[in-house]
C-alpha cells in the first residue's frame, strides 16, 4: 500500500493527472483561505476535474499562453495541465503541476499516418482571441511610445 495513495485533497495534484497530462478549458478563478494564507485557484468546465492551485510560476505561464495578466481574459483558454517531476523546492526535487500551451510535444511524437487533422470551434476561436489580444497590446504599446501615432499625415 502506498500511504500517498490515501492523502485526498480537494485540488488538484500531481498524481491526478495522466502520464500524458489532461487538456482542460478555464472557466474561472477564484481566491481561497488556506492555512498557509490566501491562494488563487483556476477550475475548470470539463466536469470532474479538481480545481487547481495557481503559483506564481504558473501564473506566468498563463499570462503568457494567453497574452495578458488579467484572469478574466484567461476565461475559455485550452491549456494542458501536467507533472513536471523536475520541479525543486527548497532544493529537493519535488515535482509539481505545470500549465502549458496545447500542441506542445513531449516525449515521442504520436503516429500520424491516416490520420487527418482537425481543429475544434473552440480552439481556433481560442487562438484567434488570443492573436487579437495580441494585437492589441501591440498596437496599445505603440501608442504610448508615440503619442502621434493615430495622426493622420497632411
Amino acid at each position: 500500500m502506498n500511504f500517498d495513495d490515501l492523502k485526498t485533497s480537494k485540488y488538484l495534484a500531481g498524481k491526478d493527472l495522466p502520464d500524458g497530462g489532461l487538456e482542460v478549458t478555464i472557466a474561472g478563478f477564484e481566491m481561497v483561505t488556506l492555512k498557509d494564507g490566501p491562494k488563487v485557484v483556476m477550475t475548470f468546465r470539463e466536469a470532474g476535474i479538481k480545481p487547481m492551485i495557481v503559483n506564481m510560476t504558473n501564473r506566468n505561464r498563463l499570462t503568457s499562453i494567453c497574452g495578458s495578466p488579467e484572469s478574466r481574459n484567461m476565461v475559455g483558454h485550452r491549456v494542458q495541465l501536467y507533472f513536471d517531476k523536475g520541479v525543486e523546492m527548497a532544493g529537493e526535487l519535488v515535482g509539481g503541476l505545470r500549465i502549458r500551451p496545447l500542441g506542445v510535444m513531449t516525449g515521442k511524437p504520436a503516429p500520424t499516418a491516416g490520420v487527418a487533422a482537425t481543429v475544434s470551434p473552440e480552439s481556433l476561436q481560442a487562438a484567434l482571441a488570443m492573436l487579437q489580444a495580441r494585437a492589441d497590446q501591440q498596437q496599445r504599446q505603440t501608442q504610448d511610445r508615440d503619442p502621434f501615432a493615430q495622426d493622420v499625415p497632411f
